[in-house]
């Protein structure tokens, strides 16, 4: 997966960042979703390649910290990670691609997949 440019990624720490560079081929937003474990969930669009269709990736990390009784300094000791690419090809219908981008979030915002990620087995 291609990681948006450094220069971007020094705004993860604000509450929300979009970057327009200036060409406008590139677009990118980061939230941190948790002050506390430093959460980021970044999204961003960009050209295929012929430029037939727009593309929207995600990533979230979620670390894992824990305190150190001695120095009482947090450690990320692991992370969980989403990702994932959404490709729009620019020759479907606007309603058509309202209703691919519904559907597929709401299968994704199931119950079915959420306890299929908790319990790390799909299922059977």
């Amino acid at each position: 997966m291609t990681v948006p440019p450094t220069s971007c990624l020094t705004r993860c720490r604000q509450q929300q960042a979009t970057v327009h560079p200036p060409s406008g081929a590139k677009t990118l937003a980061i939230l941190l979703v948790s002050p506390l474990v430093f959460a980021v969930f970044k999204l961003w669009t960009q050209w295929n390649g012929p430029k037939t269709a727009r593309q929207m990736r995600f990533n979230l990390v979620f670390p894992y910290a824990v305190q150190d009784s001695t120095t009482t300094l947090y450690a990320a000791k692991d992370r969980v990670v989403f990702e994932g690419i959404v490709t729009v090809p620019q020759a479907i219908p606007a309603t058509n691609i309202n209703e691919a981008i519904a559907q597929g979030l709401n299968l994704l915002a199931s119950s079915l997949v959420k306890s299929s990620g908790q319990a790390g087995y799909s299922p059977t």
